[in-house]
């Protein structure tokens, strides 16, 4: 018993120690900036990369099963996806940014006029009471739409100017990340044993276990995501312009973008989309465009995640959404999109030592 108790003073000191770790870090967190500024240039090409070699490694391992060379296996993937990004840029781009263009020019036009026979509808039924109050709400609304859409240009100039100060990180981004997937898809398998190898030979078998277990887990969340996202974006592009929907293309991709969020993705998906069918198509095309998604989601809920995801993540909805509320406070979009991810890395981890502490305690008592 004596001995318990001192392991767990000895974690309860841990504990407030790394506390005062913590809190004396951020009072001298500008020695760290020169260093946080240098890994935000390495990170992005790194993440790219790697999110690339679990999507691709799968079609490499069996070229290579099939006694085909490693490097003419993924050379000629490089061709392969550079010829569809090619065709991609020449026949999609152009196609996307009209539809783009469209819906920033006339939406805001057709929400004006939206209000103006809503209006009119209070008029004709002598709800002048409810007119002042939906006057004053459209009127805002159409205003802030206005400035949204009057504004875009000058977002995404502003952008490209920010990605002209910060060249070297879009540089790296879009060059390094392609060399990163390579070495990864040739020497991946000689990166476990590099990983392990700095740590002690007691060590090595735990480390050895961990790194492969957040490796299946990240694999499994970044095929899964991606594959998910592709296949709702296509069964959208194919449902939304058959019911007609006005920018169908513009609100499909949307809608597979927000689909790489789990769960809150479908919310944030959703919204504009019935806001655009009810504006721009009144009761009937938001009543196709609910059955539209609505269909979506049962074949993507009954079909498609169980068959790619299943149940392998498992993680509780209540606790994504949670994580995902605090990253988005902390660290905007990109916290959104990389919380799931480091929240398995980090459960993963946890786990193994909760689970190690468990059978040392074990070994105590007997």
């Amino acid at each position: 018993m004596n001995i318990l108790r001192k392991k767990h003073y000895g974690s309860l000191v841990g504990c407030l120690l790394l506390l005062l770790c913590i809190y004396l870090l951020t009072k001298v967190s500008f020695i760290f900036e020169p260093f946080i500024s240098a890994f935000t240039i390495v990170l992005p090409p790194i993440i790219i990369g790697g999110a690339l070699y679990y999507l691709l490694h799968p079609i490499i391992d069996k070229l290579d099963n099939k006694n085909i060379s490693r490097k003419i296996s993924i050379w000629s993937l490089f061709v392969i996806i550079l010829l569809l990004l090619l065709m991609g840029i020449v026949l999609l781009v152009p196609i996307i940014s009209d539809k783009f263009s469209d819906l920033i020019t006339n939406f805001p036009i057709e929400f004006k006029e939206w209000l103006i026979s809503v209006e009119t509808f209070m008029e004709e039924k002598h709800l002048n009471q409810f007119k002042e109050e939906f006057g004053l709400i459209s009127d805002n609304l159409s205003g802030e739409i206005l400035n949204i859409s009057k504004n875009s240009f000058s977002y995404i100039f502003s952008f490209s100017k920010s990605a002209a100060s910060g060249i070297s990180i879009v540089f790296m981004a879009i060059v390094i990340s392609p060399i990163v997937l390579y070495y990864l898809l040739n020497d991946g398998r000689e990166l476990l044993p590099f990983l392990k190898k700095p740590f002690p030979k007691t060590w090595q078998k735990h480390i050895e276990i961990l790194l492969i277990s957040m490796n299946t887990q990240l694999e499994n969340y970044v095929r899964g995501q991606v594959s998910i996202a592709i296949i709702v974006t296509l069964l959208l592009l194919i449902g939304l312009p058959f019911v007609g929907l006005k920018y169908a293309i513009i609100v499909a991709i949307f809608s597979g973008v927000m689909n790489l969020i789990p769960f809150l993705g479908f919310y944030l998906a959703i919204i504009p989309a019935l806001l655009i069918a009810f504006i721009t198509g009144g009761i009937p095309m938001l009543v196709k465009v609910s059955i539209i998604y609505a269909l979506e989601q049962l074949v993507e809920g009954r079909f498609i995640t169980p068959l790619i995801l299943g149940r392998q993540l498992k993680i509780h909805p209540l606790t994504v959404m949670f994580v995902l509320l605090a990253a988005g406070k902390l660290a905007g979009f990109w916290g959104v999109i990389f919380a799931i991810p480091l929240y398995t890395v980090i459960k993963v981890l946890v786990t193994y030592l909760l689970e190690i502490h468990k059978n040392e305690k074990l070994n105590c008592q007997e």
